[in-house]
């Protein structure tokens, strides 16, 4: 945490979601609402003991589900960069030829299904930044998301960005230099110009 604030030169937190990181919590009850309830409790202390009125969150592959999930439930959310994220759950599923989530679960959480309940706050920002080639969560999937959060007015960007790795799906250093880039006040097209690098064909 306190690389990461130096290098974007703003306060930063790494909140574990539960089971992760060593927070306490089970981790095979991931994508519920019980875990986005208890990650926003989260939020809400940081927030009062820090003295934050606004927060800005980075989510990379499943906790971009997380962030995204939290979007509809706050309106003190400034920039969101949901990097690789799994946003459509079951889009993901139905490409692995499955209606189950790994966890057993037969109806996880879906940050698509909720898209319509997000606040269009003054602040608000969200990129959503994909690999083309991502192996691990498809570019179809957070396109498909993408697309909806445009459609419904919302304030959303995708920026199409090679992602390191065999896997095309580690965009975590890209989505920091992203958030902090929002969070300074970039202008949203300077961003998707400074970073989009592989814009699919």
């Amino acid at each position: 945490s306190a690389s990461w604030s130096k290098h974007v030169r703003l306060p930063y937190v790494l909140l574990g979601r539960p089971g992760t990181y060593g927070s306490s919590g089970e981790h095979a009850k991931r994508r519920t609402p019980h875990e986005i309830a208890v990650v926003s409790s989260a939020l809400d202390a940081i927030k009062a003991r820090h003295g934050y009125g606004r927060l800005h969150l980075i989510g990379h592959t499943e906790g971009g589900h997380t962030a995204a999930a939290l979007l509809p439930l706050r309106n003190d959310i400034g920039c969101v960069v949901l990097a690789s994220a799994l946003v459509s759950v079951r889009a993901y599923l139905a490409e692995l030829g499955t209606d189950k989530d790994f966890t057993g679960n037969k109806n996880p959480l879906d940050p698509i299904d909720s898209v319509d309940r997000i606040a269009k706050g003054a602040d608000l920002r969200i990129f959503i930044l994909t690999d083309p080639d991502d192996v691990i969560v498809s570019a179809r999937s957070q396109t498909t998301y993408a697309n909806r959060l445009i459609a419904g007015g919302l304030p959303a960007r995708q920026i199409f960005a090679a992602a390191s790795g065999l896997s095309s799906h580690a965009l975590f250093r890209q989505a920091h230099q992203v958030a902090a880039a929002c969070a300074k006040g970039v202008e949203g097209e300077k961003i998707v110009a400074a970073y989009q690098d592989k814009v699919p064909d």
